[in-house]
């Protein structure tokens, strides 16, 4: 894998990738491991001196790539994904910086690449090609912030001539054009996620949520619509970033031969709220964006689970309130009173030496 960790490790990232992507309603193209040619050698890998005139070959590394097609503008989005796996206390800048730039040369070449498209089978031409770097913390015990990595400490020893240091990643010095991105899941994107599934799969179990028929809820805006089908509407990594996530599912009925119920699901929404709750106005904004989203309105059940991991121990406080203030406001207490929150745990993963070294 791009970056050269040790197989066991390089590994994981690639099998926890696996087992969240299916979720996601994301697509995967093989092959994985792969190298393409540089198309623009001159650019990405000159020549070292006047006198070294003689272009040398260059590859790029793919680690894997996925896509998905996006609800509103329905461009398809190609993730050029490069997968880093690490202990706790071993993710370091200079690894950050060097797979950044390695991403931003990556895409500008692949845009451009007949043999990347058509290895992986993403020839169409409204297609938008994207780096995304997948950090994942394999013992469970950072608990630092991987954007304090990221930043670092700012130096007070710039100058014109150097606008970045040891402490600090500068992101226009990794070489990223115009109109391309770079997304990061970094470690705590990635719990965040796997919480999410978690709970999904205990719900499913409980019949309060249903697998085979769900999509990730995306409004109405002013510019766009969501256009494409809603059972096909996957999570995209900006839904992923924001504050909160809305899921749909919904129902299933089954019965035997004697037409007795043996499974009931009702339709829903699972509302997934990362950010914390510092007041009950927060919960308010929350309350009035589903009303602006006619979810309110709707008759199914709503569910606010929010993660636990970083909630104020007055949140469920917060959201009593926001509730009471609501109804005073607005009204439509039989609806905002069936309204559930919970605070649900973040799962925390952790491999075995024997799962590393294998």
């Amino acid at each position: 894998m791009a970056g050269g960790e040790r197989a066991g490790i390089a590994a994981i990232a690639g099998k926890v990738a696996n087992e969240i992507i299916p979720w996601l309603k994301w697509n995967s193209h093989p092959p994985p491991d792969q190298n393409f040619e540089c198309v623009l050698p001159q650019k990405h890998n000159p020549p070292k001196t006047e006198l070294d005139s003689e272009q040398k070959a260059h590859n790029h590394p793919t680690d894997v790539v996925y896509s998905y097609i996006d609800p509103y503008t329905e461009k398809t989005i190609a993730l050029n994904t490069d997968l880093k796996s690490y202990a706790t206390g071993t993710i370091k800048q200079f690894a950050i910086r060097k797979a950044l730039k390695s991403l931003a040369h990556s895409i500008d070449c692949a845009r451009y690449s007949d043999e990347w498209k058509t290895r992986y089978s993403l020839t169409q031409e409204d297609l938008e090609i994207r780096g995304m770097l997948f950090v994942y913390n394999h013992d469970g015990g950072w608990d630092s912030t991987f954007y304090d990595i990221f930043y670092g400490k700012k130096s007070a020893k710039k100058s014109s001539t150097n606008t970045e240091s040891e402490q600090d990643i500068n992101i226009l010095n990794i070489d990223l054009q115009k109109d391309q991105q770079i997304h990061i899941l970094e470690p705590s994107s990635i719990k965040y996620i796997k919480t999410v599934i978690d709970d999904l799969e205990k719900l499913h179990s409980r019949g309060e949520f249903n697998r085979e028929n769900y999509q990730f809820f995306y409004p109405d805006l002013n510019l766009h619509k969501a256009k494409n089908l809603p059972s096909s509407r996957p999570a995209t990594l900006e839904l992923i970033s924001a504050p909160f996530m809305i899921i749909e599912y919904q129902e299933e009925h089954l019965f035997n031969a004697k037409q007795e119920p043996v499974k009931a699901i009702d339709a829903g929404y699972k509302i997934y709220y990362k950010a914390r709750i510092d007041d009950w106005k927060d919960m308010f904004f929350l309350l009035d964006s589903l009303s602006n989203y006619q979810i309110l309105n709707s008759n199914k059940k709503i569910s606010i689970r929010a993660i636990a991991s970083d909630q104020s121990d007055m949140a469920k406080n917060y959201f009593r309130t926001a509730t009471q203030e609501y109804i005073k406001k607005w009204g439509k207490s039989e609806t905002i009173e069936k309204i559930e929150f919970e605070l649900i745990p973040t799962v925390s993963d952790f491999f075995s030496k024997e799962e590393l070294d294998w």
